[in-house]
């Protein structure tokens, strides 16, 4: 190992080297600009948390200091404490009123925060390179990971969501852990100091990260670990004080902001768990480090089985607390995706899945050729353990990277955990095969340029898959060739973004949930949950469930996913009224379901009779949109263009629309609408007549006797009456708003159907929907 660099100050070159690398992170996180900073100073935050982490941090700007703990318009109607720990949202508010007091600068605030904190994590990377190797492994770790898409994307321009900040602390945390561990093997350096930062660093972590325990336990374990195996004294009291510091310093602020849905232990979001775990860890520590000190140990077995002799008594007792099985179990059911819900949720499949299936193409967009090298990460360090025995940073870097590697093939979002020291393990594989080519002959003492050539070829797959798509939008934006367009449209959680607006402009205002307050709506929508956090933020509306699924209201989340997958209309009615809910906002996603379920009946089908499927009398079309935008289902492998990827559908009583005619005979509705978007389609109804005769069928939508513009009324509206047939008898049928609202009866009577026709023929020209 060359620790020859770790005494002296970096050179002017390896300065320049350091902020070329910075700037580099910097510049490849800002490139989606077009897509994020609109011109008419609207701000798209990434799609899922970003938008909530939005809503929290806008309150506090708007309410500072205050913080944002329950929410009423989340797991709604019943509210929920923010699973979200505070520490992103609640600084990001106080700078950003540095900057200015309107929501426009808050936002542009909170755009810029995730690219400057993932551009920061370069510089523990840089120093994690240079403790382990060398300041040449540090600038080529931290290049790769300026410049490895699935790092950018997690600290993209717009991503407001925890990855950043967390992936900044994570990478000073290995750096802290390998720092204690060199100190623990005779290295020079001041141990009060690292332990200081350590804990502030911890309690950073679990005030940032929801799964913060999956950070910190597995090095916190090492180090107490090899402080028994060595027998060291001081550095077990060390890491008690240093833990029970950072328990200090989260008991008031868990104290503060109570238990939530998950339960007074639960290890997904910022609990008494937290509290618990870290101080049984400073007692154990503290317990070791004393016992260590007055009844010192020759081998290091005798002070590893005084560890587990300690530790035993002290987990047991953790564990009969009531509710601290179950919230272990949960996270552990969470890291293992199996906890039901993760599916459909893209950072949580495999690294390898990308478009509906098991693809080279996106993994290669993600890591480009790296991909395949992230077994080897491990050994690397493994061969770097062997060269120096008493050194345990090499062990625990293998282990820490086996961890990560592991977990990032089954769910993606891990790779960027897996990249800080998965970037230092990268560029030590560089080096070895550039000191081989080195050894034949060729390029002899051009060991930095092997090592930059075999870089780049390693990351040339992300070129055509990931860069040139952001650089060619960017240049077309330079060159204004995006003026006439609006930009948001060009991305989902743009084209969210604008629904949720839509979504705004065509609901009651009394649904409305205020940035700044805290008041509970009169009603909410059923959203597909993958819509929630842009209607909490864009639209103000609240929804029962969104992306922060079962862990904030088990009973809203299950009731959502049933009305989705309902069969019967009577059922869903039932949980409509049960959610306190008047809209639906329904999107199409990747879950194979039947063509009778509630979603497919009403996205697919507008709520009509469709191939031998019921009409929904009680759902009426509102809105849709935005025209040209971009669906859900393109993370999925989707390309079919969409005219309209959402839809939003209002809950009404329905008239009833009833004739007398023969037994068993079949009646069909037809009525004619047009959308805000301009899209035409007939809503269809049918049914049969019961044994007296009698035949009903209600019906969502009202047709004025004067016709209405969608385009300017903003909901859609009906070109003509309802028409109503009967075998080869016609009638005709106009239905007021108020008969919706009311539920009444409508009697169909006979017309001219001639006379009819050629006074509604351009009404009634119907274009083929499009979904």
């Amino acid at each position: 190992m060359n620790l020859d660099a770790q005494g002296r100050p970096l050179s002017r070159r390896e300065q320049f080297g350091l902020l070329a690398v910075f700037v580099a992170a910097f510049v490849a996180r800002s490139l989606d600009f077009e897509r994020v900073l609109l011109p008419d100073g609207e701000v798209v935050f990434a799609v899922g948390d970003a938008f909530y982490h939005a809503r929290r941090a806008l309150y506090s700007f708007l309410e500072f200091p205050d913080l944002l703990r329950f929410d009423p318009c989340i797991n709604y109607p019943d509210g929920a404490r923010i699973p979200h720990p505070p520490l992103l949202d609640w600084t990001t508010a106080g700078v950003a009123r540095l900057f200015g007091s309107d929501v426009a600068s808050f936002e542009r605030v909170a755009a810029w925060v995730p690219v400057f904190l993932a551009s920061l994590s370069v510089f523990p990377i840089v120093a994690l390179g240079r403790w382990v190797a060398s300041v040449r492994v540090g600038l080529i770790a931290a290049a790769l990971y300026a410049l490895i898409p699935i790092c950018i994307n997690y600290g993209q321009l717009g991503n407001f969501d925890h990855h950043a900040l967390a992936g900044l602390l994570g990478s000073c945390l290995v750096l802290c852990f390998t720092r204690v561990l060199q100190i623990a093997a005779g290295r020079p350096g001041d141990l009060a100091t690292v332990m200081m930062l350590l804990a502030l660093l911890r309690a950073a972590m679990m005030l940032t990260w929801t799964g913060s325990l999956l950070y910190l336990l597995p090095g916190d374990a090492v180090l107490i670990w090899v402080a028994s195996s060595i027998g060291n004294a001081r550095l077990s009291r060390a890491l008690g004080l240093s833990a029970l510091a950072s328990t200090l310093l989260i008991l008031p602020i868990v104290a503060w902001m109570g238990d939530g849905a998950a339960g007074p232990f639960a290890a997904v979001e910022l609990s008494k768990l937290h509290v618990l775990l870290y101080g049984s860890y400073a007692v154990l520590c503290l317990a070791n480090g004393t016992l260590a000190k007055h009844y010192p140990r020759s081998d290091s077995t005798g002070g590893l089985v005084r560890l587990v002799l300690l530790a035993v008594p002290v987990a047991g007792i953790a564990l009969m607390l009531p509710g601290v099985f179950t919230g272990l179990q949960t996270g552990l059911q969470f890291l293992g995706a199996s906890d039901g819900y993760t599916e459909t949720v893209v950072e949580q499949l495999p690294i390898f899945w990308g478009e509906g299936a098991y693809s080279l193409s996106v993994a290669h967009a993600r890591m480009g050729a790296l991909v395949y090298l992230l077994p080897l990460v491990p050994l690397a360090f493994f061969r770097l353990a062997r060269s120096s025995n008493k050194d345990f940073v090499g062990w625990f870097l293998a282990g820490w990277t086996l961890l990560f590697g592991y977990l990032a093939f089954g769910q993606v979002r891990y790779a960027y955990d897996f990249a800080p020291a998965g970037c230092v393990g990268f560029a030590l594989i560089l080096f070895e095969v550039a000191r081989r080519i080195e050894a034949r002959g060729v390029f002899a003492g051009r060991q930095s340029v092997i090592v930059t050539i075999l870089a780049s070829a390693l990351l040339a797959p992300t070129i055509s898959g990931f860069y040139a798509p952001l650089v060619g939008l960017a240049m077309h934006g330079i060159q204004g060739d995006l003026d006439e367009i609006d930009t948001a449209l060009l991305s989902i959680p743009g084209s969210q973004m604008r629904f949720a607006k839509l979504v705004a402009e065509a609901t009651d205002e009394e649904g409305r949930c205020t940035p700044g307050a805290l008041t509970r709506p009169t009603y909410g929508i059923v959203a597909h949950i993958a819509l929630g956090h842009a209607l909490h933020y864009s639209g103000q509306r609240a929804t029962p469930a969104d992306p922060f699924g079962p862990y904030i209201g088990q009973e809203n989340f299950d009731a959502l996913m049933r009305f989705m997958d309902s069969n019967h209309e009577r059922r869903a009615e039932h949980l409509m009224e049960t959610l306190s809910a008047r809209y639906v906002a329904t999107a199409a996603d990747s879950l194979s379901r039947h063509k009778t379920s509630m979603l497919v009946r009403l996205h697919e089908n507008d709520g009509g009779f469709y191939e031998g499927v019921p009409q929904l009398g009680r759902f009426r079309l509102l809105t849709e949109g935005p025209v040209g935008g971009i669906g859900m289902l393109s993370m999925f492998g989707d390309d079919e263009e969409h005219f309209a990827p959402y839809k939003l559908f209002e809950f009404v009583p329905g008239a009833v629309i009833e004739l007398q005619s023969e037994p068993a005979r079949q009646m069909t509705v037809k009525l004619p609408l047009e959308t805000p978007a301009g899209r035409r389609f007939q809503w269809r109804g049918a049914a049969r007549a019961n044994d007296a005769g009698r035949i009903r069928i209600r019906v969502p939508y009202a047709n004025p006797v004067e016709l209405r513009s969608a385009h300017l009324t903003g909901r859609v509206e009906s070109l003509g009456p309802y028409k109503v047939r009967v075998d080869e008898r016609r009638f005709m049928v106009n239905v007021t708003e108020q008969q919706v609202r009311d539920g009444d009866t409508v009697y169909a009577r006979k017309f001219d159907v001639r006379r009819f026709e050629t006074k509604a023929r351009g009404a009634n020209q119907v274009s083929p929907a499009r979904r």
